[in-house]
């Protein structure tokens, strides 16, 4: 089953509300400004953020092309991406599989992560999803 792109894109909102949040907590501190793009292969779509000094969200868009000007492009699927919102899926073991891919710094993953919730998030469509509190 694929992921929607309404699916998708709830996840991208989700993900840029809780990164401004927390950033302004200071999760990011010490971190470079850098760019990274969430493209997902089968949508023909991807996910843009950018982040100044200290892991500040700076900036986040929806593309229609892949961008070439970033830090990192995490190329994946629809379903992974939503998969890693709901806790179905593990992008570490997704990238080690070979099933992920990653083109430029792996880090930017890295840090992408520390603004990863502990509690999953179902997007509207998804079989668990409850409601707007996810």
């Amino acid at each position: 089953m694929m992921a929607t792109i309404e699916q998708a894109d709830a996840c991208f909102h989700h993900s840029v509300k809780r990164m401004k949040a927390l950033s302004e907590e200071g999760y990011g501190e010490g971190w470079e400004p850098f760019k990274m793009c969430f493209w997902m292969k089968d949508l023909n779509r991807g996910y843009l953020l950018k982040f100044k000094e200290n892991g500040i969200l700076e900036d986040s868009e929806i593309v229609t092309k892949e961008p070439t000007d970033v830090s990192a492009v995490v190329i994946m699927t629809s379903d992974d991406w939503v998969g890693q919102h709901t806790k179905e899926v593990d992008l570490a073991e997704k990238y080690y599989s070979g099933e992920m891919k990653i083109k430029g710094d792996v880090a930017a993953l890295q840090r992408y992560k520390t603004f990863a919730s502990y509690e999953p998030y179902y997007p509207p469509g998804h079989p668990k999803y409850k409601g707007e509190s996810g």
